[in-house]
Parts: C-alpha cells; sequence; structure tokens
C-alpha cells in the first residue's frame, strides 16, 4: 500500500515486431494504438473512503521505415516513361524484356533526433529466371546518393548511410526475364 503523501508510477512497454502487410496494401506504420489506464483503490482506510477511480489515456504510434516495392516490366533497350505497380497483381513479361523495380524506404519519424542509420535494402532473385543487369541508381528527396550496392548472386543490397526524419530513399534497378524460360510473372 501507499502512505499519505507517496505516490506511485505506473508503466507500460510497448514494443513492435516490425511485420507489416505491405503486399495488401495495408501497413502497420501510424497505426495507432489508444491506451486507457485507470488506477482504483481497493480499500478504506482508517475510516477515510477510498478516492474515486484515477485515469490516464495516452496514444500511441508506430514509426520506423516504411518499404516500398514497385515493378514493371518493359523494353531493355528503350524502356520510355515506367510506372511503377505496388499492387500485389502480378504483372507479365516475356524473355528479352527487363523487370524494372523501385524500392522506397521512408523514414516516417517526425522528431529531429529519429535519423535512422545504415538502413539496407535486399532484394534477392531467381537467377534462373532472370538475369541482373547491375544498373542500379539511387536516391534521398531526388538527390543522388551512394548506397554502397552489391550483388552475389542471387541478392543485391544497397544501403543508406541514414534517413533523416520524413525522408525517402529510392533505389531502382533492372532484370533482364532470361530466354531459357517460358513467360513468367515478376
Amino acid at each position: 500500500g501507499l502512505t499519505a503523501g507517496q505516490t506511485a508510477k505506473v508503466s507500460v512497454e510497448l514494443s513492435s515486431n516490425g511485420i507489416s502487410n505491405n503486399t495488401s496494401g495495408v501497413k502497420n506504420i501510424n497505426a495507432k494504438e489508444v491506451m486507457t489506464i485507470t488506477v482504483t483503490a481497493q480499500t478504506t482506510v482508517d475510516g477515510t473512503v477510498a478516492p474515486a477511480a484515477g485515469t490516464a489515456a495516452s496514444t500511441t504510434t508506430l514509426k520506423g521505415i516504411n518499404l516500398t516495392k514497385g515493378q514493371t516490366v518493359a523494353s531493355c533497350t528503350s524502356p520510355g516513361t515506367l510506372t511503377y505497380s505496388t499492387s500485389s497483381n502480378p504483372i507479365s513479361g516475356q524473355p528479352g524484356q527487363c523487370i524494372y523495380y523501385q524500392i522506397t524506404a521512408e523514414n516516417t519519424f517526425t522528431e529531429a533526433n529519429k535519423t535512422i542509420n545504415k538502413v539496407a535494402i535486399t532484394d534477392i532473385f531467381e537467377t534462373s529466371k532472370v538475369s541482373y543487369n547491375a544498373n542500379l541508381t539511387a536516391n534521398i528527396g531526388g538527390t543522388t546518393v551512394s548506397t554502397n550496392p552489391s550483388y552475389s548472386s542471387p541478392t543485391l543490397t544497397a544501403t543508406f548511410d541514414s534517413l533523416a526524419p520524413g525522408q525517402t530513399g529510392t533505389i531502382r534497378f533492372s532484370n533482364t526475364i532470361l530466354v531459357t524460360g517460358a513467360t513468367i510473372t515478376p
């Protein structure tokens, strides 16, 4: 129990497993949880009736990196203006065409001290169906940056040194659909 003048602090820890469901277009970044905590005294003390319950509410908003991948199929030599689909619906391509990818990583924090360092983006290719074109480009907010891309079949990795709050880093690259396979869905 508490004696006269004493206080107690109630703390609740929240955590996320980092799992998101962008494949269905639903993401948990910016999801909010409102928690209301009520503290109620249970007994009468020395003839004094227990005080009314005390209530406090807080809202927790999930922040972090929101990762989105888009793709399109076009000519490898004259792709024209590309429009990337982030839909989970399959798109089709023919051997000899290229699959163009765009992956964005957005730091959804707004507080100035929430820079996220060493943001690594990794993609794994089905090397029996596609060949990486070694043409990765990267930018943050439209400004070209280096991500020290590395490719060790079948894995491509690009790392942004840091993403400040509100910044979005984007990488773009392509794979050629191999002639050895039939029409594939990337």
